[in-house]
């Protein structure tokens, strides 16, 4: 082997050489190497170089090379070559070209390199990238969803809260109560998106419980067929035996929303949704191909649609916060972003499939759970449950929060202490003679937060805690996780959901 040939084996390079008079090629034996052609004497004749362009891009390369001829500029560009096995490569062509004087092509030659490692390192590097800057976007919304979050829920309960009230000493047919219920709705739906926010940065605090999905989707298929309408039939096919998740119910209840909600816009007139469970097990080789997903048994919900489908071209942005394709007003782009969110947040997966005029499917693969007692869904009772007089002690540190929280609580039946900081907490806890049978903080207050508190009060007496915020900060949370034994109520949150949050509290053993 000479010193050519060990230079092109090294570098995997070919040397052409194309005469444009007598319309001859030269290929070096790196060159055929490159066509998966070992032995030479195996090697094809060809004069015309474009016969080993695989036919896709045989009209771009054609293209390129006549262009740089008419220019005279030096040859440069990127294509598939055919192997002898039928595989094809890609290869970086670069090339200069001689001209007689009256500048009519003489002879281009040049090299071949095959590139098709480095070009698979590239998608590599990009997937990265892109992962590196959804992981960027993530850390923003964060900390965007946690500057205005407690503020803004502290508002909207004040607006939620005092609305109830008033709305309770005014008869239903009465003009105002229609105003009312009007900006109660309002103050809901600006608290859903501070709520999708938290949801997609994954700081939503969630308390994760082994649940049968299967259970779950039965007991909604009712809720879902009033949300997509009469003009959609849905389909439900369960696996049998379906392997146990662990997840928040009210997390997996956002999901079925924002998903069904986009099946129903995305169909014209009348359709389907189908909605499917099973249990996948997830070998090394699909981990190998998507990086996101790790081997194991996976539950695996789908539901697909026979919408219009999504552009190819926009199938990879749908999970981006604010990213929508429906006309203003009609959507905020945070329910696909609220569903990646919950899903990766519980250490599951999700793809997307779709073709336009077919409709699109989505897949969720959350991790198969250990056997544990599993959650049974728990089907509200409309009644509000009331208090035997048992003494709380609240805590807050916003003025119109204390105020409203104390009148709510005292109209459930129970006797409150309330205290505008930790501070006069401690001291009210100090000089009270009696026990308290409950202490509901807030969890972010200045000069001690709210599980700080707790702490300090516990030491006296061993009380029951029920925390409430509209952002946690990590203080009660472990990566959006509640802790062991916590006890949590999300602010906004309406009367009803507040006396039964604090029987179930004062209830538990």
């Amino acid at each position: 082997m000479d010193l050519l040939e060990q230079v092109e084996d090294l570098l995997k390079i070919g040397y052409f050489e194309r005469n444009w008079q007598s319309g001859e090629g030269y290929y070096s034996n790196g060159f055929f190497k490159l066509l998966g052609y070992n032995d030479m004497n195996e090697v094809p004749s060809h004069n015309d170089f474009s016969n080993f362009v695989d036919k896709k891009d045989r009209q771009k390369f054609k293209k390129v090379i006549n262009e740089s001829l008419a220019n005279k500029s030096t040859i440069n560009i990127e294509y598939k070559l055919n192997q002898k096995c039928g595989d094809s490569i890609i290869v970086q062509q670069i090339g200069i070209t001689d001209y007689d004087e009256n500048d009519n092509p003489l002879l281009s030659k040049g090299i071949l390199q095959n590139i098709s490692e480095r070009k698979k390192a590239e998608k590599k590097y990009n997937e990265i990238q892109k992962k590196l800057i959804q992981a960027s976007k993530m850390e923003a919304i964060g900390r965007l969803a946690g500057g205005i979050a407690h503020d803004f829920n502290n508002m909207t309960q004040v607006i939620i809260g005092y609305t109830e009230m008033v709305m309770q000493d005014i008869q239903e047919n009465d003009p105002i109560y229609k105003d009312l219920s009007e900006i109660l709705e309002a103050a809901k739906r600006s608290a859903k998106i501070t709520s999708q926010l938290l949801a997609f940065s994954r700081q939503q605090p969630i308390n994760p419980k082994p649940i049968d999905l299967n259970n779950i989707l039965e007991n909604h298929l009712k809720v879902i067929q009033r949300v997509v309408g009469e003009n959609i039939n849905i389909s439900w096919i369960p696996e049998k035996n379906l392997w146990p998740i662990k997840i928040d119910s009210t997390q997996f209840n956002q999901i079925i929303t924002n998903l069904c909600i986009n099946a129903r816009d995305a169909i014209v007139d009348v359709g389907e949704i189908i909605i499917e469970t099973k249990n996948m097990s997830i070998g090394n080789e699909y981990f190998i191909d998507n990086s996101y997903a790790a081997p194991g048994k996976y539950a695996m919900f789908s539901l697909s649609d026979t919408g219009e489908g999504i552009e190819k071209e926009n199938i990879n942005k749908i999970f981006e916060p604010f990213y929508t394709t429906k006309d203003v007003g009609k959507g905020t782009g945070l329910g696909l972003s609220t569903v990646y969110g919950i899903v990766k947040q519980n250490s599951g997966f999700i793809n997307a499939y779709s073709e336009i005029g077919h409709g699109t499917t989505f897949k969720i693969y959350f991790p198969k759970a250990d056997k544990q007692t599993l959650e049974k869904e728990n089907i509200e009772s409309s009644n509000i449950p009331l208090g035997s007089e048992e003494t709380i002690l609240l805590v807050e540190d916003d003025p119109s929060i204390l105020r409203l929280c104390k009148k709510l609580i005292e109209s459930l039946g129970y006797n409150v202490l309330a205290s505008a900081g930790p501070i006069e907490a401690l001291k009210l806890n100090e000089k009270y003679n009696g026990n308290f049978d409950l202490l509901i903080t807030d969890v972010i207050m200045p000069k001690m937060n709210g599980n700080e508190l707790c702490k300090k009060i516990q030491e006296k007496n061993h009380i029951k805690t029920l925390f409430m915020s509209g952002y946690t900060a990590n203080v009660i949370v472990n990566k959006g996780v509640l802790k062991e034994g916590i006890n949590f109520i999300q602010k906004p949150f309406s009367k009803k959901e507040l006396a039964s949050k604090i029987r179930e509290v004062l209830n538990k053993n």
